[in-house]
């Protein structure tokens, strides 16, 4: 496997055969809290030329102004409407359904039809269906729940940043354990919450309402914390709930939003060819990640050119092992 050393370097000479970027966040832009080498002159550059990019993140527990300013202590230069997250998904899936049912047919036969319940950000059901493709499936169950989206609440599970990205999607929002009868469906976040109370109560709740939709922003199982420790992500939290519910005989399966699915790749998309006013094609988009099974796969399965940087989680080992090959490797950024 070849290894290049930088992506600079081969964007002098090749970025005539691209149309657009979309560069992952940790582990590319930004390693270890600080920016990653030759991560600002790369910018500075695609800046000067006026060449279309993005920025993702399956940090859902941050906003995208949150995100902004840490980047922007590490000294990137980046602004919130450069940055997509995964938690953005939110207020694009909820308009899907509505282009796709807008008569919110068939009625629902349970009390999962009073609300909606948010674990960090939201609830999920068996009858929806997901993959990494780049059309994703909504089942019968996306009607049944749809003309209650504008007037009940979603039960969250730990944070989906501030400002909330549920809330800025137009939902209402609970984070009351008693009140979670009420709501319609969970979403999943991340952080300060008290797991075993919640995630008890998010696990009854699906017992009781298995045709819920549970929503998880962050498909990522696991995130790399302070001194080289990993932390459960949201992705972990209900790939455990569906487990036990498994046990239990109840299937459900997550509507994920993030890398590797669809959604975050979709909403991306979207956003460059309004942005920039021109139709981008998906192979003249180049994603540079630091993992394989997120930004790689996610970006192969959308039909986009993938790039993966050394410096994240990622090593030639395990790329040398791995089924799933990117187009480019290099060493660093710049």
């Amino acid at each position: 496997m070849r290894v290049l050393p930088t992506l600079h370097q081969w964007l002098e000479h090749n970025l005539s055969t691209l149309d657009a970027i979309i560069f992952d966040i940790d582990g590319v832009l930004q390693v270890k809290g600080s920016a990653a080498r030759g991560s600002r002159r790369l910018i500075e550059m695609l800046r000067r030329k006026n060449f279309p990019f993005y920025l993702l993140t399956n940090d859902g527990d941050h906003s995208t102004e949150e995100k902004a300013d840490v980047l922007n202590n590490s000294g990137l230069c980046v602004s919130p409407d450069e940055i997509v997250s995964c938690a953005d998904g939110l207020a694009g899936l909820f308009g899907s359904l509505e282009q796709q049912y807008p008569d919110g047919s068939s009625e629902k036969k349970d009390a999962s039809d009073n609300g909606h319940a948010l674990m960090g950000t939201t609830n999920n059901e068996s009858p929806i269906v997901t993959d990494t493709s780049r059309d994703f499936h909504i089942n019968r169950y996306s009607k049944q729940f749809l003309h209650k989206l504008s007037d009940t609440p979603f039960f969250i599970m730990g944070c989906l940043g501030t400002p909330c990205f549920a809330q800025k999607a137009g939902l209402k929002t609970t984070r009351n354990l008693q009140k979670i009868d009420i709501c319609q469906g969970i979403i999943v976040g991340e952080r300060n919450y008290d797991w075993e109370k919640t995630i008890n109560a998010a696990v009854n709740f699906f017992i009781r309402y298995p045709e819920a939709p549970l929503i998880v922003p962050n498909p990522d199982e696991y995130y790399p914390g302070q001194n080289g420790q990993l932390c459960i992500g949201a992705g972990g939290v209900a790939g455990f709930m569906v487990q036990i519910l498994k046990s239990y005989g109840i299937t459900i399966e997550p509507l994920y939003l993030g890398k590797p699915f669809s959604p975050i790749f979709k909403k991306t998309h979207e956003l460059l060819e309004k942005k920039y006013g021109k139709t981008i094609p998906l192979d003249r988009i180049l994603m540079v990640g630091d993992y394989i099974n997120s930004d790689i796969k996610g970006a192969k399965d959308f039909g986009c050119r993938s790039a993966i940087v050394l410096t994240g989680v990622t090593t030639i080992e395990m790329l040398q092992k791995s089924e799933i090959i990117p187009d480019m490797v290099f060493e660093i950024l710049g």
